[in-house]
């Protein structure tokens, strides 16, 4: 499952790589904070189920019925592109299965225009920052 907000277009490659080579992995649920998104409008078509949760003022309730719909949805490991923090059971449930992705090269390049700024640079590698979400960050 993926958790997308704003453009994510990261994240779209991954999902489109993942269709078209990796046919053993099942893209199963995708979550969006808001339909406005322009990641919401560049993936409305493709014939994967998404949800929208708009209504983040009480984020423990938010994040137990995303964790409720992960489980009828029989998701193994969530993936996000998203500018919202996770709270509540969901950190329980999918502990150790909850990869947080950043366009920032961190600690080097921080900020949206990060592969821009690694690019202007001379360094030698460059990719994305990714880490599994837990109750502490």
């Amino acid at each position: 499952m993926f958790f997308l907000s704003n453009n994510s277009e990261s994240m779209k490659i991954c999902i489109d790589y993942i269709q078209r080579y990796l046919k053993n992995i099942i893209i199963s649920l995708i979550i969006f904070d808001k339909e406005s998104s322009n990641i919401y409008k560049k993936l409305k078509e493709y014939k994967i189920p998404k949800m929208v949760f708009s209504n983040w003022k009480n984020r423990n309730i938010t994040c137990d019925k995303i964790c409720d719909l992960c489980k009828e949805y029989k998701i193994d490991f969530i993936f996000l592109g998203f500018n919202k923090l996770l709270y509540g059971k969901i950190l329980n449930v999918y502990k150790n299965k909850i990869i947080n992705t950043h366009p920032a090269l961190l600690p080097s390049f921080k900020g949206v225009n990060a592969i821009e700024k690694a690019f202007d640079s001379d360094v030698r590698y460059i990719g994305m920052t990714t880490h599994f979400i837990d109750e502490y960050g």
